[in-house]
């Protein structure tokens, strides 16, 4: 009988111990990667995990969980711990997803974008199992080390421009919403327009005078990217961050992260704030298409997808 009772505790121990370690060791599994906010431009606001709504300054702490808002004059660039570097534009909402690192040293940077349009300078990532990817309602665009990448989000249509100069390594995958989940492979000075539920187009070429517009309007305000080396704090008005990198690519994942589409009052909140953009746009191909603008591009890419990883 002694026995009995003393075993009681003794699993209530053991369950304890249990739990302690299962914690303990996600603790030691999982490490956030630190973001800073390193350029501030009018009116940028951030919603936290816990709800908190605040503006955003000039050196202030992100983390996952967060919802990031540029409002008609707002502009935010955030630096990572790792080297990477994101831009928010103007009328833009970025949820961060995902943002740490495991105990094997890969990194998981995946951003859920519900409207608007981010600028990303993304160093060689450490893994082939690293991710560093944007979701939006019409599709997931990845990297793995190229030159910087625009994504744009305009209610059910996503642009996706790889930039850099000709024969630059490296390049974005981008997965659309298809039923066949279908994926194509950006090089440099390259783009692409997924639709929900549609196929992507093929990779078309960004041509230059939209290129030197998104050089322009979507130019970091904190560092020029040369060689693939980020210098902090340069306030050159060149474009060299998009004229090329040294970053290579080494492996892309072969599984790439299960989109999530956002939620019917996020999406409705994206769709209301893009209702002026979309009212004059058609369909996608003509000369004023939704989301390829006079671009002309390519009829919808068909077929089998082979995966490539170099």
């Amino acid at each position: 009988m002694k026995s009995k009772e003393h075993s009681i505790p003794a699993r209530l121990f053991g369950v304890i111990f249990l739990v302690f370690a299962f914690f303990t060791a996600s603790s030691t599994h999982a490490a956030p990667i630190g973001a800073k906010a390193v350029y501030v431009e009018g009116r940028v606001t951030v919603i936290h995990a816990d709800k908190k709504e605040e503006p955003v300054k000039l050196g202030d702490s992100l983390a996952e969980g967060d919802t990031i808002t540029t409002l008609s004059n707002g502009i935010l660039e955030v630096e990572y711990d790792n080297g990477d570097l994101t831009r928010i534009d103007r009328n833009t909402t970025m949820v961060i997803k995902s943002l740490h690192r495991d105990s094997s040293g890969s990194s998981f940077s995946i951003f859920g974008l519900l409207a608007g349009r981010i600028k990303s300078a993304v160093s060689k990532l450490m893994t082939s199992e690293s991710k560093f990817e944007y979701h939006t309602k019409s599709a997931v665009a990845g990297v793995a080390g190229t030159p910087p990448f625009v994504v744009e989000a305009k209610g059910n249509v996503t642009n996706v421009d790889l930039l850099g100069k000709k024969g630059d390594p490296g390049r974005v995958y981008v997965q659309g919403t298809d039923p066949s989940r279908q994926i194509v492979y950006l090089s440099a000075l390259q783009r692409t327009v997924a639709r929900f539920g549609q196929p992507i187009l093929a990779p078309f070429e960004i041509k230059p005078d939209r290129l030197r517009r998104l050089q322009i309007q979507m130019k970091f305000k904190t560092r020029d990217v040369v060689q693939g080396q980020a210098r902090l704090g340069s306030k050159s008005t060149t474009t060299r961050e998009d004229n090329g990198t040294g970053m290579v690519v080494e492996n892309i994942s072969a599984t790439i992260s299960t989109f999530i589409p956002p939620s019917p009052s996020a999406g409705a909140s994206a769709s209301s704030r893009n209702a002026s953009t979309n009212s004059k746009q058609g369909n996608i191909g003509s000369d004023t298409g939704e989301g390829v603008e006079a671009d002309q591009p390519p009829p919808f890419a068909t077929g089998n997808v082979s995966l490539i990883f170099e």
